[in-house]
């Protein structure tokens, strides 16, 4: 696909909105992507073929994570995820 360096991860962070280029524009779908820095455009979904774990990696590495800190994090991540369900259903106990 490219060499080292050929700018193949920063081609795809930039795709993601991850990163903005440094001239020009990104357009997807004739949507120009490089006004939505740091919105990734995924369908947040786990991938049925990836365990829990790499499910995890999968996304703490889209993120930047480098892999020996998304270890320490996981627990953080977990932590975070678990309470953004329980907020969710006291929001929508209220809401009844």
């Amino acid at each position: 696909m490219g060499d080292n360096g050929a700018g193949k991860t920063t081609t795809m962070k930039m795709l993601a909105t991850l990163y903005n280029p440094d001239k020009g524009t990104i357009e997807i779908n004739g949507m120009n992507v490089c006004t939505k820095s740091g919105n990734v455009f995924y369908e947040p979904r786990l991938y049925e073929q990836l365990t829990g774990e790499e499910n995890i990696l999968y996304f703490a590495l889209l993120a930047s994570l480098s892999k020996s800190k998304y270890r320490m994090d996981i627990i953080f991540l977990i932590i975070a995820a678990v309470l953004g369900i329980i907020i969710g259903l006291i929001i929508k106990m209220f809401r009844n």
